[in-house]
C-alpha cells in the first residue's frame, strides 16, 4: 500500500496530499521531542520516583551493583545508562534527557510495526507521533521513571518478534531487546511466552531448527535476567511481595485491571478516533460487535461512577493536572476545565468502542503472524496487572499502549475518508501536545514551590517532624536516614522514629498543603493556569 493511499477519493495530487499529512504528523512529533526536552532541562527537582533511580544511579558501581532497596523496578538498563550519561553525577536534568534514547526507540519501533502490518505512510507517522503526545506517557517521560524505557525496550523486542521469520538478525534483534526489557523491569520475561504461543500456532508445519535455537535463546536470556539479578542478591526485597501476589491473586485488583484498560487504551489511540469510525466494514447476520460496544460503554460508565468521575486510574493525568502527589490533591486548583477533561473521556471510550467494532480486520487471521504476535504480546503484557495488589496506574498500561497503536494504524488506513481523518489526527494530535505543555508546566511550578515550602519548614521543625509529601519526605528525611544508618524508616524498630514513613510522620508538627495564590500563611506560591500556593500549617 502506498502512501497515496490515504488521500481523498477523486484528489487530483493525491501522492502530495498524502506527502502534506505525513509532514506534518512529524513537524508535530519533532515539536513534541523538543518540548520534553526544554521540560528536562527544567528544576533539579525529584519527580515522583526520580529519587530512588536517581540514588542508583550516584551509587552505581559496574563491580559491585547496589541498589535502593525501596524501589520495585530493577531498572538497571536505564541506571545503567544514566550512570554513563552523567558520569556518576545526580543531576536529575541530565537523567531525565536520558530517557530521549528510549522515547526514539519507541517512536522508531512504532512506525516500523505499522508499517509491517500494512498502515500506509501517513497513519504511520501518526502512530508513532501518537506515542510521544499521549499526555500519560509524554508526562512520564519527563521524569527519571523506569515506565518510559521499558516501553522503549519492549516495542524494540516486539519489532523483532513481529519480523522475527525474516532472518537471524530480527530473531537476535527479539532476544537482546527482550532481555534488556526484563532487565529493566520483570514483566520483560513474558515476551517468551507470546513468542512461543505465536511459533506453536503459525509454525506447526514449518518450525525450523532456526526458531527452536532463537528460542531457546529468548528463554535463556529472559530467564537470566531475572536469575542473575536474584542470585546476586541485586533484586529489591519488594520483589518478594510480588511473588506473593502472584501466588495470592486479589479477585477485586483483576477486575480493577480490566475495567480502567479501555479508558487508558482509549486515550492512546484517540487520534485514531475518526479513522476508526469511518472503516464501514460491513457487518455479518451473527455479529454480536455491538452488544460488546454496549457493554464496554456499560463497563465506562461504572468506572466513572466508581472513580470519581474519572476512568483513568491512578496519578499521571488528573483533571487537577499531572503527577499530583499526597498533599491533599482535592485542595489543588483544578487545571483542565470540566468539560474539557469529559470531552476527552467521552473521546478515550468512543476510540475504544470502534477499535473493538472493527476487531474482525485486526484479527490474527486476517493479520497472520505480525498481528497474532502483538495481540499476544500485549496480553501477556496485561495479565500481570491483575496480580498487582494496589490500583494499576495508568502508565502501567503503557506497554500494552505501544503494541496496540500499529494495529490502530493498520486499521485507520482503511478509513473511507483518509483526508478528513487524517486532518482530525493531526488536530488531536496538536490539542495533546498544549495539554502536554499546559499540565507540565503546571507540574514543575509547583513542585519547585512544593521544594521552597519544605526547606522554609524545616528551618522550623525536623525533617522527621514534617509531613511535606512524597518526594521531599523521601530526599530530605528518608535518603540521608538510609545513608547514615543502612535501615530503611518505614518499619525501622531501632530508629526511634517508627512513626515515620515515605508518607510522612503518623503525628507531624508541620505539614504542607495546596492553597489559593493569595493565602497569608507561610509558603510559595506558583504561577501557571492554575495558579496556587504551598503553605505551611500546623495540623
Amino acid at each position: 500500500m502506498t502512501s497515496a493511499a490515504i488521500t481523498p477519493r477523486g484528489s487530483i495530487e493525491p501522492a502530495a496530499a498524502a506527502h502534506r499529512l505525513t509532514r506534518s504528523a512529524w513537524i508535530i512529533g519533532g515539536i513534541m521531542l523538543l518540548l520534553v526536552v526544554a521540560f528536562d532541562l527544567g528544576p533539579p527537582l525529584a519527580f515522583i520516583d526520580d529519587w530512588v533511580y536517581a540514588w542508583d544511579v550516584r551509587h552505581f558501581d559496574p563491580l559491585h551493583i547496589h541498589f535502593y532497596p525501596a524501589g520495585s523496578a530493577l531498572a538497571l538498563v536505564q541506571v545503567a545508562l544514566g550512570w554513563l550519561v552523567t558520569l556518576g553525577q545526580y543531576d536529575l536534568r541530565l537523567l531525565r534527557l536520558s530517557e530521549v534514547v528510549f522515547i526514539l526507540l519507541a517512536m522508531y519501533a512504532v512506525h516500523n510495526l505499522s508499517r509491517r502490518l500494512g498502515a500506509d505512510a501517513t497513519w504511520s507517522a501518526i502512530a508513532s507521533v501518537t506515542v510521544l503526545v499521549c499526555p500519560v506517557f509524554a508526562a512520564d517521560a519527563t521524569t527519571f521513571m523506569s515506565d518510559v524505557p521499558y516501553v522503549g525496550l519492549l516495542s524494540m523486542a516486539a519489532l523483532g518478534a513481529v519480523r522475527w521469520r525474516e532472518g537471524r538478525r530480527w530473531i537476535a534483534l527479539c532476544v537482546a531487546f527482550a532481555t534488556l526489557a526484563t532487565l529493566q523491569r520483570q514483566f520483560g520475561a513474558t515476551m517468551p511466552f507470546a513468542v512461543t504461543v505465536a511459533l506453536l500456532l503459525y509454525r506447526r508445519d514449518g518450525f525450523t531448527k532456526r526458531d527452536a535455537l532463537g528460542l531457546a535463546l529468548l528463554w535463556a536470556g529472559c530467564l537470566a535476567a531475572l536469575a542473575v539479578p536474584a542470585l546476586a542478591g541485586v533484586t529489591t526485597p519488594t520483589q518478594g511481595y510480588r511473588l506473593h501476589a502472584l501466588l495470592t491473586p486479589s479477585p477485586l485488583y483483576v477486575v480493577l485491571a480490566f475495567m480502567f484498560l479501555p479508558g487508558v487504551v482509549g486515550l492512546a489511540l484517540m487520534p485514531f478516533l475518526l479513522g476508526l469510525a469511518m472503516t464501514g466494514q460491513d457487518r455479518t447476520p451473527r455479529d454480536r460487535t455491538r452488544l460488546v460496544v454496549f457493554a464496554l460503554i456499560l463497563v465506562e460508565i461504572a468506572v466513572f461512577l466508581f472513580a470519581g468521575n474519572d476512568i483513568l486510574p491512578g496519578d499521571v493525568f488528573q483533571p487537577r493536572g499531572f503527577n499530583l502527589t499526597k498533599l491533599v490533591p482535592s485542595l489543588k486548583p483544578q487545571l483542565y476545565p470540566t468539560p474539557f477533561f469529559l470531552a476527552i473521556e467521552v473521546g478515550s471510550a468512543a476510540t475504544m468502542a470502534y477499535l473493538v467494532q472493527g476487531w474482525r480486520g485486526l484479527s490474527p487471521r486476517r493479520l497472520g503472524w505480525p498481528g497474532a504476535i502483538l495481540l499476544l504480546v500485549a496480553g501477556f503484557q496485561f495479565l500481570p496487572l491483575t496480580v498487582v495488589q494496589n490500583l494499576a496506574y495508568d502508565r502501567y498500561y503503557l506497554p500494552i499502549v505501544v503494541v496496540l497503536v500499529p494495529l490502530a494504524a493498520r486499521a485507520a488506513s482503511g478509513t473511507s475518508n483518509h483526508l478528513a481523518a487524517g486532518r482530525f489526527a493531526l488536530a488531536l494530535l496538536a490539542v495533546m501536545v498544549v495539554v502536554y505543555c499546559v499540565g507540565e508546566q503546571d507540574f514543575q511550578a509547583w513542585e519547585l514551590a512544593r521544594d521552597q515550602t519544605a526547606r522554609l519548614a524545616y528551618q522550623q521543625a525536623s525533617p522527621y517532624d514534617v509531613n511535606a509529601g512524597y518526594e521531599a519526605n523521601a530526599v530530605y528525611a528518608e535518603v540521608p536516614w538510609y545513608e547514615r544508618t543502612g535501615e530503611l524508616l518505614a518499619g525501622a524498630a531501632t530508629s526511634g522514629l517508627a512513626g515515620f514513613s515515605i508518607d510522612g510522620p503518623k503525628a507531624p508538627k508541620l505539614v504542607l498543603q495546596y492553597a489559593k495564590p493569595g493565602d497569608p500563611r507561610p509558603g510559595y506560591s506558583w504561577d501557571s493556569l492554575a495558579p496556587g500556593k504551598i503553605i505551611i500549617r500546623v495540623p
